[in-house]
């Protein structure tokens, strides 16, 4: 029988939650979205997107580590989870979370983890 620590059960939940949040990434289908399905990405031509409004309600949630000061934003229903160091590059629409690379304090199709990653890539601005 292995000899299993608080500290080694916290470190393997830990590990494992971030392969969750990895996964969480290739969320996007490419399609439309719809009331069927929350995490459906809006069609190509839809973006750039504004974020919501102050009324609409977040459906993230996020933590901030003591450590590093890094903030860990989980979006529900299977969305993908976020590490960013400076907050201010979170937006939100349709109450998920999303950064915001170039800071344009939009949502571009690039930053939007419900699209696939084939779209993403072409979408991505050149280095």
């Amino acid at each position: 029988m292995a000899n299993v620590t608080r500290r080694n059960f916290l470190q393997a939940a830990a590990v494992a939650g971030g392969m969750v949040g990895l996964a969480g990434c290739n969320a996007g289908t490419g399609t439309t979205g719809s009331a069927a399905d929350p995490l459906a990405a809006p069609a190509a031509d839809k973006y750039p997107i504004d974020p919501d409004g102050e009324k609409v309600e977040a459906k993230w949630s996020s933590e901030t580590s003591r450590k590093d000061k890094w903030t860990r934003v989980t979006n529900p229903d299977g969305g993908a989870e976020l590490g960013v160091m400076d907050t201010a590059k979170i937006i939100q629409v349709d109450g998920y979370a999303f950064k915001d690379m170039n800071g344009n304090g939009k949502l571009d199709l690039y930053e939007d983890w419900r699209q696939s990653p084939e779209d993403r890539a072409k979408a991505s601005p050149s280095p």
